[in-house]
């Protein structure tokens, strides 16, 4: 019964195609040849397509992942110059005119005045600065003296600075002006000859390991 229906079937579609003019047939062959090429690349273009979302998505996981990594390299080292910056506060700085005489002295520099400013309470720091004069020095001795005072394991900042250049060469006239905040409850600041690692060229860094 099966084969007599597929049979008949058969019958049918040859008697259409057989009916069909030359042009017709080679149309339909075409159509034909096209919905095969649809039917074997549409595989092929769903797997591209979900391999390339799927790269696509894989990528911005590594982005991801990187960015968090960074952010965590920063939150770690913001944390270390947090606890940096509250060491620094553990200890009063020396007197500003020795402590800056003796960093000046290891430069090979002379200071010829010293002149302490007012103090001021704020809030529970206490605020000291002073200025001091360098007459007919060099610029180089001048550049490691400032970078001695910024690498102090004390909590000192540079807030003036005045280079002239009254005379040809390699000579001129500076005055510096330093700042540091005792905290309230901090450790008494040690003698400036001390050789410890209280000395004023030891860094918070030293200190700390």
């Amino acid at each position: 019964m099966i084969e007599q229906t597929l049979d008949q079937a058969l019958n049918r579609l040859r008697f259409t195609w057989d009916n069909y003019t030359d042009r017709e047939k080679r149309v339909l062959l075409a159509l034909g040849a096209v919905l095969l090429v649809f039917l074997f690349t549409l595989p092929l273009f769903l797997m591209i397509r979900a391999n390339s979302a799927l790269a696509d998505s894989n990528q911005e996981i590594l982005t991801l992942l990187e960015t968090l990594g960074l952010q965590r390299e920063r939150l770690i080292q913001a944390g270390n110059e947090k606890r940096l910056a509250e060491r620094r506060y553990e200890q009063q700085t020396p007197p500003l005119g020795g402590f800056l005489e003796t960093l000046a002295r290891e430069q090979g520099l002379t200071i010829t005045e010293v002149t302490d400013q007012p103090e001021k309470a704020m809030g529970q720091y206490l605020r000291r600065n002073v200025q001091i004069s360098m007459p007919n020095v060099e610029l180089s001795p001048v550049i490691n003296l400032l970078s001695a005072i910024e690498s102090s394991r004390y909590p000192v900042a540079i807030d003036q600075l005045q280079i002239d250049h009254y005379r040809p060469g390699n000579s001129y006239n500076v005055k510096l002006g330093v700042i540091t905040y005792d905290k309230e409850g901090a450790r008494p600041a040690k003698p400036i000859g001390s050789t410890s690692s209280d000395e004023p060229g030891a860094t918070a860094e030293e200190e700390i390991q």
